[in-house]
């Protein structure tokens, strides 16, 4: 099988930080009782979760989180994080510790951060398999920190390729929320929330994309999408102030008004008198 390079030494200079699981297991809150009260944990905490919909709030910062999102709890913060009654989750998690320094790699590897704390997984199926050997071995005290650790590393790798398909294809995602919203944006409905799971990626970093491209923000690419349509709308004698503004997804003129002479600095009916 390696005929063709008998013979083969590559030196490998390891980047995985060192951290320590402390612990592991499994909730399910149609049968346990959430918790609502503010606590602080003496480990960081990897969740994910398999089911259901539940909340995190940290810093405050409120996140409603589903099925397939991995979210984080840092160390000796206060926080809080409970099921939704209606809905409520199942998650399984790890309790992880080491030298601050090496779990910040990790963390930013894995594109989490204190501002970041939730993750959705276009890989997650590929996690659910991984769990489904999560107590194999259980009652083996010697091998099962071992096996874990490993079942932890696959579970990083799957994080790790999704990071990188990240990188290669991020401008596809903000072409994709791009064409989204220019197909949407005279809806006055329109939110970034609607983009963004549209494209299924967290906030932060569709955000980051969108600056990274056009040194804007979501919100400041659809409002200025819809300005400079307008205007270009009021370069029409036939067509009214309140249609053009109707047009592109704002319900009230006055508004309208006030934000087309904050972007073009002057207002709509001076803007079409120079037309």
């Amino acid at each position: 099988m390696f005929k063709e390079r008998p013979i083969y030494v590559k030196s490998i200079q390891s980047t995985l930080p060192k951290f320590s699981i402390m612990s592991v297991g499994t909730h399910d809150f149609n049968i346990l009782k959430g918790i609502k009260q503010e606590r602080k944990h003496m480990h960081y905490t990897i969740h994910f979760v398999l089911s259901g919909t539940g909340y995190f709030n940290l810093n405050d910062k409120s996140y409603e989180i589903g099925s397939n999102q991995i979210f984080i709890t840092p160390k000796n913060k206060m926080m809080s994080y409970y099921p939704n009654l209606n809905d409520p989750w199942t998650y399984v998690w790890f309790d992880i510790d080491g030298n601050q320094e090496e779990i910040n790699v990790l963390f930013k590897l894995l594109n989490f951060s204190i501002d970041n704390p939730v993750l959705k997984s276009f890989y997650f199926n590929d996690i659910k398999d991984v769990f489904k050997n999560l107590f194999k071995y259980e009652n083996d005290d010697t091998l099962y920190p071992i096996y874990l650790n490993d079942l932890f590393l696959q579970i990083i790798t799957i994080l790790l390729k999704e990071q990188y398909r990240y990188n290669f294809d991020k401008l596809d995602y903000v072409d994709k929320a791009v064409k989204y919203i220019e197909l949407n944006y005279s809806d006055p409905n329109l939110k970034v929330s609607d983009v963004i799971n549209h494209v299924s990626l967290s906030h932060n970093y569709l955000t980051n994309l969108f600056k990274n491209k056009y040194n804007l923000n979501i919100i400041e690419y659809i409002i200025s999408l819809r300005l400079n349509k307008a205007a270009d709308l009021l370069k029409s004698p036939n067509i009214s102030i309140k249609y053009a503004a109707n047009f592109v997804g704002y319900d009230d003129v006055a508004h309208f008004s006030k934000a087309f002479k904050n972007y073009f600095n002057v207002s709509p009916s001076i803007y079409r008198k120079t037309y």
